[in-house]
């Protein structure tokens, strides 16, 4: 979501590079909980009078979604799957298929959640990271 509405300069230069990452030939892997968070935040900031986030521009964040060609992986799992992994990894239930699709697939996770990449550095995984030096040269 930082893609949307960063909260800090340094969030905005992640979400950017990893962008960057996509626009440069990275396949995007998500796991069918993506869209549903994605969604739900877009969502809530659309119904945020304060926010100012209009149709229009809901519509253009989905459009944008659409044109990054992510490639939705789809686990079936029930809840005590879910809540294994969540138990496996340490991390929040929400989290757990994020960290899962990594770990199933030894991809690099592009995450900003501090609970995911904690969970990725302890089983030495890979994730995405990009040093200060690199954020600023985009």
């Amino acid at each position: 979501v930082a893609w949307f509405s960063p909260d800090t300069e340094s969030e905005r230069l992640y979400a950017g590079s990893v962008l960057r990452m996509i626009d440069e030939g990275a396949t995007a892997y998500v796991p069918v909980l993506f869209h549903i968070e994605v969604a739900e935040f877009l969502l809530r900031k659309r119904r945020t009078r304060l926010a100012r986030f209009s149709q229009p521009r809901l519509d253009a964040a989905f459009d944008d979604l659409d044109g990054l060609g992510l490639e939705t992986v789809i686990v079936h799992a029930l809840y005590r799957d879910v809540a294994g992994w969540a138990q496996e990894y340490h991390v929040q239930v929400k989290d757990a298929p994020f960290v899962h699709l990594a770990v199933q697939n030894r991809i690099p996770l592009a995450t900003l959640d501090g609970g995911q990449r904690q969970a990725l550095r302890s089983m030495n995984m890979p994730l995405v990271v990009f040093n200060q030096e690199q954020l600023l040269s985009h």
